[in-house]
């Protein structure tokens, strides 16, 4: 897995790449993309996606779903991906982050990689206590 802020929060949660463990280069060093065809070869169960412009990171869960979700299932290759079939496709967070979108997307990373160990009507990091440490007030 990169050593870049955009995959923090998965190094932080423990989680791996099925891409490494598939034998698939690391692709996003160069700017290059991946085809389906690639994808089905290491078949995740979980499917994280950036948009390189931070358009994913403007849809709301809903609009994610009912346009690259869909589009996803609909296609002849992308729809044999374990990930699509389970409605697994997330949007991956930012390229850049620093310490306080870092727990922001840590937590929504725990919530989509391990549902049954975090509850997400709970919130993971104390939004008071960062708020206080921002504006100076602890």
């Amino acid at each position: 897995m990169n050593d870049g802020t955009a995959y923090k929060q998965y190094r932080d949660l423990g989680a791996s790449s099925a891409l490494t463990a598939a034998g698939i280069a690391d692709f996003s060093q160069s700017g290059s993309t991946i085809d389906y065809e690639a994808l089905l070869d290491a078949d995740p169960d979980k499917l994280f996606l950036w948009g390189g412009t931070g358009q994913f990171e403007r849809m709301s869960r809903d609009e994610f779903e009912d346009s690259v979700l869909a589009f996803m299932t609909d296609h002849e290759t992308a729809s044999e991906l374990t990930a699509v079939q389970n409605g697994d496709v997330y949007r991956g967070g930012g390229l850049y982050q620093g310490p306080i979108i870092n727990l922001v997307w840590t937590e929504r990373a725990a919530w989509q990689l391990y549902p049954d160990e975090f509850d997400r009507d709970a919130e993971l990091f104390d939004r008071a206590r960062v708020e206080s440490i921002v504006s100076g007030a602890f």
